[in-house]
């Protein structure tokens, strides 16, 4: 009887003889199998690194705000503080806020227009941002840097606020108006935030400015 029609009798040396037959195809399945493993590992390491930017930056936009009441139309002055004195713990801060869709544009030469996120708030030092945004007064507002960017606007500039005014009929609906009306108002730009923090304030998770 030849060595190559012995009989294995035991499993050690079914995988010696394998090995020894098939080392090639042996050598390019464990390669396949490093490549498979290197990728599945570089996968895992950039889905953790993109959730954690996610993450920073859904929180970062938020400052330390931990829990918004959001609402369809305007509400009482009064309703904050309600809402306050039946919190738990009774020291939580409830600050009141508008967050409206707004069309900006520039009084100057060659206007330019841009849509942005209003936020009106008596505190907006309240809601934890670092560093906290300066002082408002009567007629004034703060807008980012890219905001200023696209508007060609500086500190001391003059912007139109064009807020859209509501209507009891939807505009998709046969009797709404197809042509979106809005009120304006003249405001100054008191100050120009860095895109973070307040400057990239948001209730939704996008990734838009």
């Amino acid at each position: 009887m030849s060595q190559a029609s012995r009989p294995v009798r035991s499993l050690p040396g079914l995988a010696s003889g394998l090995a020894v037959r098939w080392w090639p195809q042996l050598v390019a399945l464990a390669a396949a199998c490093a490549v498979v493993a290197t990728t599945i590992t570089g996968a895992l390491g950039v889905g953790d690194v993109i959730q954690t930017g996610l993450r920073r930056l859904a929180v970062g936009r938020l400052g330390r705000i931990d829990a918004a009441v959001v609402g369809d139309g305007f509400f009482r002055r009064s309703l904050a503080a309600e809402l306050a004195a039946g919190a738990e713990p009774p020291r939580l801060a409830c600050i009141p806020g508008l967050v409206l869709p707004v069309t900006l544009a520039a009084t100057t030469a060659t206007p330019a227009a841009a849509r942005a996120t209003l936020l009106a708030c008596d505190d907006p030092a309240g809601l934890g941002f670092e560093p906290p945004p300066p002082p408002l007064e009567p007629g004034t507002l703060v807008v980012n840097r890219r905001l200023a960017a696209i508007l060609g606007a500086a500190v001391g500039d003059t912007l139109v606020l064009r807020l859209p005014k509501r209507s009891a009929v939807p505009a998709d609906s046969p009797l709404g108006r197809r042509t979106p009306e809005s009120v304006g108002r003249r405001l100054r730009v008191a100050a120009i935030v860095p895109d973070e923090g307040l400057g990239r304030f948001s209730l939704r998770p996008t990734q838009a400015a």
